[in-house]
């Protein structure tokens, strides 16, 4: 009893004291990791660092090739030893990129309660030590400020990463660094993050971000922001990054709830996850606990956390609606180890509804948020007895809580697969199509789509996924695995193993979880898709006043919308000829036009 009271007051005490500290800054800067090991190749399953040559032993000439001087450094940047460049934050900044202008001034917009995200880059001309990027405060109308604890300043990591061509070293990671070294004739991509304070002043505000290294002139490059005076909604999509984090030491279990508030600060409104549970038999019934985790996959320490743990963790960061339920899947494992009962049997079927009945009836006890829906097995296509087990569970599921959503993660959902559609309320498309969305409106399924992101390598396809695209699809859902992989797939090349991060979104570190550049892409997604949602709320607010002037606005604000809309596809084919016709700064152009529609309509408001 000590025991257990000595570890909910520590629990308490932790989570007290992280809540403290993140009153200081914004949620996801406290939560957020600030650097990854030294040898950027410390993996647990790692058999080889970079080898004598560096960066110079990952790198392919094709890419090189691309890049050209654009500048000739002057005399004043040749003593500084380094020129400072920009493109924009979804464009790569290799280690070998070359300065194609300069940066003297970044400017961005945002709405209140916001992060939004700019950045600029440095080419060393020459060896630089201790290169510093601070942020000043920024001051706006009237005198307003917002401090300089809601700017925060990273700086990329590079990672090997195959590509068709070979083995690149790409920028991978977003790093919290007090100062950096840089190699001469190598560049850096410095990443700044502005938090818009839910009340601060609308306006325009100025401030910098200062560089010095070690035995050099200084240097800063203007920060201009526009507070827009705006409260963004949060669209009904259900956002949700897979999320599993096991029992490794090197994975910090100890980080969830910082896992839980990086994931809510980067826009997710969802969670799936698959924690199993403990089974016993207790007289003639069978009794679940959801307090236990790892029972079916010990040896692996496959699970960290318990299903009530990662639950109540979720509530913490402050998410409040529904949840996607996989861990349905993971009972069947459970049920076969601990009890001996193989699926299609009597007796497993009952231990088998025994653990949703018993987790229901929990959660309404514990007043926990519902969840969205129950996924009975994970890309049945996949397993063993594939469609056979999927089509048995879910209708055994249906038939027994006929008010629960079912789910399935199978697409295109052709064929075979559409026989699961009597069982299956949701359906989710790994290859969304208008085929997929008519099939489900005829059908009465609610439309998901999954995984057509960049797996944690590709801002700028991760904006468009999670965004516009998913948007104009018109998905109740949208996931994506996995928030972080542990495990590293080492791929032989040139007689020599590299390890190849495979897919994540974040990397954990002692201090919590180090985001990739794709993650931040994720969260400019979303946002994008909070901007549509919240014009089309104020039209349709606006034709409810009965105002003239607000009708017509709104009438004006629909065609803002419709043409930011009318170059998007919903197509899983789409996706990629839009990026190779649109430079990232669509987005930004298409986020500025939505955002004066709503601006606009709010005055006549």
């Amino acid at each position: 009893m000590r025991i257990v009271v000595a570890a909910s007051l520590m629990v308490f005490v932790l989570t007290a004291l992280f809540a403290q500290s993140a009153s200081a800054m914004p949620r996801g800067f406290a939560a957020a990791g600030s650097v990854l090991p030294d040898d950027p190749l410390h993996w647990p399953y790692s058999r080889k660092a970079i080898g004598p040559n560096g960066l110079r032993e990952y790198v392919i000439e094709e890419m090189m090739g691309r890049e050209k001087w654009g500048v000739t450094p002057t005399d004043e940047e040749k003593d500084r030893g380094y020129v400072i460049f920009s493109r924009h934050y979804c464009s790569p900044i290799y280690w070998f990129s070359l300065p194609n202008n300069r940066a003297d001034k970044l400017s961005l917009f945002t709405s209140l309660g916001q992060y939004e995200a700019t950045s600029f880059s440095v080419y060393a001309i020459k060896e630089t030590e201790g290169l510093s990027a601070t942020p000043t405060d920024l001051v706006g109308p009237g005198g307003a400020v917002i401090k300089s604890d809601n700017l925060e300043v990273r700086v990329t990591r590079d990672y090997p990463a195959r590509y068709r061509l070979g083995i690149a070293m790409v920028p991978e990671f977003l790093e919290r660094r007090a100062s950096v070294n840089m190699a001469g004739e190598t560049a850096k991509q410095f990443w700044v993050t502005v938090y818009a304070p839910e009340n601060a002043r609308p306006g325009k505000y100025t401030g910098a971000i200062n560089l010095r290294a070690s035995g050099r002139k200084p240097a800063s490059v203007k920060l201009e922001v526009e507070v827009l005076p705006i409260h963004l909604r949060e669209a009904p999509t259900l956002y949700m990054m897979c999320f599993l984090l096991p029992n490794h030491p090197e994975l910090y279990p100890q980080n969830l709830d910082k896992c839980m508030v990086d994931m809510r600060e980067h826009g997710m409104s969802s969670l799936w996850t698959w924690p199993d549970a403990d089974v016993k038999k207790v007289g003639d019934k069978y009794v679940w606990d959801f307090t236990k985790w790892g029972v079916c996959r010990q040896a692996d320490n496959y699970f960290a956390h318990s299903l009530t743990t990662i639950i109540e963790s979720y509530m913490r960061a402050g998410f409040t609606r529904p949840w996607l339920f996989g861990s349905m899947d993971a009972f069947r494992d459970v049920i076969e180890v601990k009890l001996g009962f193989k699926p299609f049997t009597p007796e497993f079927d009952t231990v088998y509804l025994d653990a949703l009945r018993q987790y229901l009836a929990l959660a309404k006890t514990k007043h926990w948020p519902p969840i969205a829906g129950v996924q009975v097995v994970d890309e049945p296509g996949g397993r063993d007895e594939g469609m056979v087990y999927a089509k048995y569970y879910n209708k055994l599921v249906k038939d027994n809580f006929p008010d629960v959503k079912t789910m399935e993660d199978m697409g295109p959902w052709r064929g075979e697969n559409v026989t699961l559609s009597p069982w299956v309320d949701i359906m989710c498309y790994g290859v969304e199509s208008q085929a997929g969305a008519d099939f489900c409106a005829k059908a009465g399924h609610d439309y998901w789509m999954y995984n057509g992101a960049s797996f944690g390598h590709n801002p700028s396809l991760d904006r468009l996924y999670w965004g516009l695209h998913a948007w104009k699809a018109g998905v109740k859902g949208v996931g994506q695995w996995v928030y972080t992989w542990w495990v590293e797939l080492n791929v032989p090349a040139d007689e020599k193993t590299y390890v190849d991060p495979g897919f994540m979104y974040v990397k954990p570190a002692v201090d919590g979880p180090v985001p990739t550049l794709a993650w931040e892409g994720v969260r400019e997604g979303i946002d994008d898709t909070r901007y549509a949602f919240t014009l089309q709320e104020l039209i349709k607010q606006a034709r409810a006043s009965g105002k003239p002037v607000a009708i017509a606005e709104a009438d004006r604000a629909q065609r803002a919308y419709d043409d930011v809309m009318a170059d998007m596809s919903f197509e899983h084919s789409g996706r990629e000829p839009f990026l190779e016709k649109n430079p990232p700064q669509v987005f930004d152009a298409k986020r500025r036009e939505l955002a004066d529609a709503i601006v606009r309509l709010q005055a006549k408001l």
